[in-house]
């Protein structure tokens, strides 16, 4: 979905992202989980698009919970 380095800034946000959805006990604690990736990915800069910064946010957005 999204290219990174996974010692980098974005590889750390997404170990800790992972590890409170493992640990999430309800729908608000999962969103509030995603939306840190959300908005980490959705300012990163991509400026050719090829790390797929904005559309993994995209895809984030569209599994949030309701």
């Amino acid at each position: 979905m999204v290219r990174t380095d996974a010692d980098g800034v974005d590889g750390n946000l997404l170990v800790m992202v992972d590890n409170r959805l493992r640990a999430a006990t309800s729908p608000a604690e999962v969103n509030d989980a995603l939306q840190l990736a959300i908005q980490h990915f959705r300012k990163r800069r991509d400026l050719l698009g090829l790390k797929g910064h904005k559309a993994f946010a995209k895809d984030l957005e569209d599994r949030l919970m309701k």
